[in-house]
């Protein structure tokens, strides 16, 4: 079922709508005629609707309960324009027509530009045209859906009455378009019967219900229909329906007119032609009658009501399925699911709720790991069966059993304002977050131009969802959030805005490029001097925030910059990122390390060694090893082997298992020439952290040196199993082998190098080389 909101301006039309299948009508009456009823002198309700007032309905609407808003004048819009659901615009009246009606105060362009300023504010809207000549006269974009009129209840016309019929409302008042003038002539000595709501005709009277209604039609001999071109139809519902009744028409030429001349009645410009025509068919009755068949038929032919049902069923499906998906999408915040990285595996999901966002992630990402926290035990229940666990508790109390870095993504979606201490809740979980975690944000804007108006006018008002939702303890603008995630140690690596559709509308006469600025008039008050940043600042509902430990986007800018051979310094741009006040000491001993190591690898001894010494003075003492591996490494390159070894040692002490210690150590007994020593903590190491090529060929080097080349084989063999395509050191291995006088496992590598590459010129050369040793010539010499 669709629910449609719509505005009732004329039960007629709404009547027609009521008859698309699968369609649900909540009904807004609007003032006409004095009334703001429904009418049931004209139509019965719709059976399956239901009349709401404004206020009740835009409640509604804005809880977004509806599938689509059909709207039947421009003004219904105003109230509407706000709401994402899809929007239809019924353009009843040619513009000219309407501009004519009311004196012509109104400039048409002025008027024009009113409207699209107002249709460019609705986000999803399509305008439907009653008539091709609606349309033409707007000049607007949009579709053409005509009336349609049913052949089940109309007639069949009798005419024992003998009467013209004319229905419309304000026919004076509106001569201009409905010919009342006109009509008045023609039925000057006729007898006849006015239908409708024309308080300044004494003459003229309303049905009592449908069923009077379709007696007229019935009764009557003929119906007159005085609509005047250009500035209306040559038709209008009553006419189609009294065609369908099987009544003949008396009518006003029109280009327009679905009347056949001679066929299904009379067209004349001339009222006393037509005056000779109606009396005429008050003594044909047979006359009347045939035509009236006529009509019938070919009314039912032009105007079906299935094309008018396919042709809105149609729109309203493609409308309503889009909006499914958007609203899905919005649901289940699909822009915070669209930032959550490829690759993630764990997400923890603060505030879950009843676990939309959850579903989201398991259509989109599949098996990932979904946890998530919520307070509410209903909620908690529902996001059960989605989430692998749900906490039920506040998330701001719980104690996390969860291990450090163990979490790819934390997703706080409008969870931070609806606490007393956002900062201390993001510190909470932080600790939980992988190296290369990120934690994704929502959080409303403060700032957004209706709360800056309402401000500026001493209004401050709590409502129940949107920026000002009561449940809301802080609000923030962009600065001060960005400023909350700087101060958690978070670094902002990416910003997006839910706009409003104003924004749009108010930037196109600016060109705010090259730092321009604009004065942003809010009617209470004008924001001077704003950029492009700041205007759409203005018009932004929610900000949606990707952010990384602040320590860790660092490290990745800079490798990111050695990556694309930046030309910056980056011992420089990490002393640089070294002063941000919110960094903890950890953090900053941890850029010390980074410094350490660049400047290392460029030479720069002692900006290393100095980076180094401020990193062992923040550290807990006795907690990490690295600053001390560092600065045995600089040592070691700069020739100072004694103070190396000591720096190692105190590595190790730190950290029996610190393979690089015992690499350390060994590179140090190599280079103060004791061999041996240095073979012995390079197996050591090896036996700790098998890949490490340097190491591995160091320690080749050094067994062949000393004539023992069987040292190398255990650990060698172990590390070609691992890596089994590293060509070369598979031939190494093979040599050793060899060296070592075992020529059967020589040959046996071989062949397994061989395999893999038929022309490696080193394998092949050892081959022939051990085949030669076992040949019958070289044993008998």
């Amino acid at each position: 079922m669709k629910h449609i909101l719509t505005f009732n301006w004329h039960e007629g039309y709404i009547t027609l709508l009521s008859k698309i299948p699968d369609v649900s009508l909540t009904i807004v009456e609007r003032p006409k005629g004095g009334y703001d009823r429904w009418m049931h002198e004209f139509r019965p309700c719709p059976r399956g609707s239901r009349i709401l007032s404004m206020k009740e309905a835009l409640e509604e609407l804005r809880a977004e309960k509806f599938d689509a808003v059909i709207a039947n004048d421009p003004t219904d819009l105003l109230s509407t324009h706000e709401s994402p659901v899809p929007q239809f615009l019924v353009v009843h009246n040619r513009l000219d027509t309407m501009i004519a009606l009311g004196g012509g105060q109104v400039d048409r362009n002025n008027y024009l530009d009113w409207f699209k300023n107002l249709v460019r504010m609705v986000s999803d809207l399509q305008i439907v045209f009653i008539s091709p000549s609606k349309k033409d006269n707007w000049g607007i974009d949009g579709t053409v859906i005509l009336p349609g009129v049913e052949s089940e209840g109309w007639g069949p016309a009798n005419g024992v009455n003998p009467q013209i019929l004319w229905i419309g409302n304000f026919l004076k008042e509106r001569d201009l378009m409905l010919g009342y003038g006109f009509g008045e002539e023609v039925l000057r000595g006729i007898p006849h019967e006015i239908v409708g709501i024309n308080p300044t005709l004494p003459n003229s009277r309303m049905t009592r219900s449908l069923e009077d209604l379709r007696s007229l039609y019935r009764d009557s001999r003929a119906y007159l229909n005085a609509t005047t071109h250009p500035y209306e139809d040559g038709y209008n519902l009553a006419l189609l329906e009294a065609m369908a009744s099987g009544m003949p028409i008396i009518a006003r030429s029109h280009p327009g007119s679905p009347v056949a001349h001679g066929r299904s009645g009379f067209l004349s410009e001339n009222p006393e032609s037509l005056a000779v025509a109606a009396k005429r068919l008050m003594e044909d009755r047979e006359l009347a009658r045939s035509m009236g068949e006529a009509a019938r038929e070919d009314v039912l032919a032009a105007y079906p009501m299935s094309r008018f049902v396919e042709r809105w069923a149609g729109l309203l499906d493609r409308k309503i399925s889009g909006w499914q998906d958007r609203k899905k999408y919005r649901q289940e915040r699909g822009e915070i699911i669209d930032r959550i990285p490829a690759g993630a595996e764990t997400i923890l999901d603060i505030g879950c709720g009843a676990g939309t966002t959850g579903r989201g992630i398991r259509e989109r990402l599949g098996e990932v790991q979904l946890i998530g926290i919520e307070k509410d035990p209903g909620k908690a229940r529902d996001a059960s069966r989605i989430y692998d666990r749900v906490i039920e508790t506040d998330a701001r109390t719980w104690s996390p059993d969860l291990m450090p870095e163990s979490i790819d993504v934390l997703i706080f979606a409008d969870v931070l304002e609806h606490t007393e201490d956002p900062k201390s809740l993001l510190l909470k979980y932080l600790p939980y977050l992988g190296p290369s975690g990120v934690v994704l944000m929502s959080i409303p804007n403060v700032r957004y131009h209706k709360v800056v108006k309402d401000l500026a006018q001493g209004q401050f008002r709590y409502e129940n969802d949107g920026i000002l939702d009561r449940s809301h303890l802080r609000f923030f603008t962009r600065q001060s959030m960005i400023e909350l995630i700087n101060e958690a140690g978070l670094w902002v690596e990416g910003m997006s805005a839910n706009v409003d559709n104003r924004y749009h509308l108010v930037t196109e006469g600016f060109d705010l490029a090259d730092g321009k600025k604009a004065d942003i008039d809010l009617g209470a008050l004008v924001v001077r001097d704003q950029d492009a940043a700041g205007v759409q600042d203005l018009f932004t509902i929610q900000y949606l925030f990707t952010a990384r430990k602040k320590i860790d986007a660092i490290f990745d800018r800079v490798d990111q910059l050695s990556t694309q051979g930046s030309e910056l310094d980056l011992v420089s741009v990490l002393e640089e990122a070294r002063q941000d006040q919110a960094l903890t000491g950890e953090e900053k001993a941890e850029i010390d390390i980074k410094i350490g190591e660049i400047a290392a690898r460029r030479k720069r001894w002692d900006e290393a060694r100095n980076a180094y010494r401020r990193a062992l003075e923040t550290l807990v003492p006795g907690r990490d090893e690295r600053p001390y591996l560092g600065m045995g490494v600089v040592e070691l390159l700069t020739g100072c082997f004694q103070e190396a070894l000591l720096w190692f040692k105190k590595a190790y002490d730190l950290n029996p298992n610190s393979w690089k210690s015992l690499s350390g150590f060994g590179m140090c007994c190599h280079q103060l020439g004791q061999p041996d020593d240095a073979l012995y903590y390079y197996g050591k190491s090896l036996e700790m952290e098998i890949d490490q090529d340097e190491i591995m060929g160091l320690t080749i080097e050094l067994a062949r040196s000393l004539g023992t080349p069987e040292k190398a084989l255990e650990p060698l063999r172990i590390f070609t199993e691992k890596f089994p395509f590293k060509e070369g050191f598979r031939t190494v291995l093979a040599s050793l082998y060899y060296e070592s006088h075992r020529p059967d496992e020589a040959l046996a590598e071989i062949d397994r190098v061989l395999f893999v590459n038929k022309s490696n010129r080193e394998a092949l050369r050892l081959r022939e080389q051990i085949l030669a040793m076992d040949s019958p010539a070289q044993q008998v010499s």
